[in-house]
């Protein structure tokens, strides 16, 4: 069994893209869809959340609206 797979992001915002390494016991516990948050300097300076499948296919993207400060 593979810990983790890579999976190819993809910015909606600036469409950078960049493979990523996600654990295979976080997609393995969801029941369908997996939503990964993708935080700044991770594939880009934007903040988005990741839709990735029980087959590490990405099924979509969220851009994030408003991201609190971490000092609050």
């Amino acid at each position: 069994m593979n810990i983790s797979e890579y999976v190819v992001i993809k910015c909606p915002i600036c469409h950078t893209e960049k493979e990523i390494e996600i654990p295979s016991k976080l997609i393995d516990k969801a029941s369908h869809l997996t939503s990964v948050l993708i935080s700044k300097s991770i594939v880009c300076d934007h903040t988005f959340h990741a839709f990735v499948d029980k087959n590490f296919a990405v099924r979509g993207y969220q851009k994030t609206d408003f991201e609190l400060p971490s000092n609050i």
